[in-house]
């Protein structure tokens, strides 16, 4: 079976260029998502706590609603 390397090897070096270039792509999009997903997470736990708690901290209505449309909480 033929790796990635001697795939890569044969060739040309603008192909390569184009590989590189793909896999930095690739990357990136990786990173992206993992730390969307971990804002994510964070804004769900967040809103656990708050709906939680929500007896325990006292917000006025605006300042309840302005949180709401500030973090996408539903009623």
């Amino acid at each position: 079976m033929t790796t990635l390397t001697e795939k890569l090897a044969t060739l040309p070096p603008d192909l390569v260029r184009e590989v590189d270039d793909f896999v930095d792509f690739l990357v990136a999009k990786y990173q992206l998502s993992a730390q969307e997903s971990q804002e994510l997470l964070e804004m769900q736990r967040r809103k656990s706590d708050i709906e939680a708690n929500r007896n325990i901290v006292r917000f006025t209505h605006d300042e309840w609603e302005a949180y709401r449309a500030e973090h996408s909480i539903s009623r």
